[in-house]
């Protein structure tokens, strides 16, 4: 019957929790061990991985339903964001390996170019941002800044919606003239020139960016050593 069922699959979580919570101890364990590799603490913390790796430890911990045989609300975005950083530590892990490493190096380099430059022309994306609030006040994706700069960004990949200028015909003459001018001006300045900019000066030299790859690789691999002595 159905409370026989639950109680079984409450018996595998179960289970399968104190698996999890064996191998997280082994972690802790090696983590630990792998402190002796730094020279100091600073020098431990500000290294992003380990960072990343005791978050996905503690959230073993912080999304455990044991506690109170239940769980909360709060526990859905640490178990959201542990299972992001938990997998993509993995391909960091994977990029240590030789015949994946160059290709994971590469990935790092690029996507830290990308954001540098992003960062760099972030005000124009805020400007565009308000400017689309502003216009579209009873849009769904510009009521809210913190929803409009997530839809610029789509918009941003070539995404558009033309639907808010259609939208837009509605509001008087002026109101749909700035909007087509201002859709128009983004079009141009961000879709069309910000992000082939982006992808452009990001890779901009593969074969560079290569062997730049292959000597960040090369590093990882001597820092991994270097950690399990």
């Amino acid at each position: 019957n159905l409370f026989d069922s639950q109680l079984i699959s409450h018996i595998i979580i179960e289970f399968v929790w104190y698996i999890l919570l064996i191998f997280t101890i082994i972690i802790i364990i090696r983590k630990l061990v792998g402190t002796t590799g730094f020279t100091s603490a600073k020098q431990y913390f500000l290294n992003i991985t380990n960072i990343v790796e005791w978050f996905v430890v503690a959230s073993v911990f912080l999304t455990s339903f044991l506690y109170g045989n239940k769980t909360y609300d709060w526990q859905n975005p640490i178990g959201a964001f542990a299972v992001l950083f938990g997998w993509s530590n993995l391909m960091v892990m994977i990029g240590q390996l030789p015949i994946f490493g160059t290709y994971i190096a590469m990935f790092t380099k690029v996507q830290k170019e990308f954001a540098k430059l992003l960062l760099a022309y972030s005000c124009l994306l805020i400007g565009f941002t308000i400017s689309f609030c502003t216009l579209f006040p009873t849009s769904d994706d510009f009521n809210n800044p913190l929803i409009g700069i997530a839809k610029v960004l789509v918009m941003m990949t070539g995404e558009l919606d033309i639907d808010l200028l259609l939208k837009s015909e509605e509001s008087p003459i002026i109101f749909n003239v700035s909007a087509y001018i201002t859709f128009i001006l983004f079009i141009i300045f961000v879709t069309v020139v910000l992000m082939n900019l982006l992808v452009g000066i990001a890779v901009h030299d593969i074969q560079g960016l290569h062997k730049t790859a292959d000597l960040s690789k090369l590093v990882r691999q001597t820092q991994l050593i270097h950690s399990q002595k």
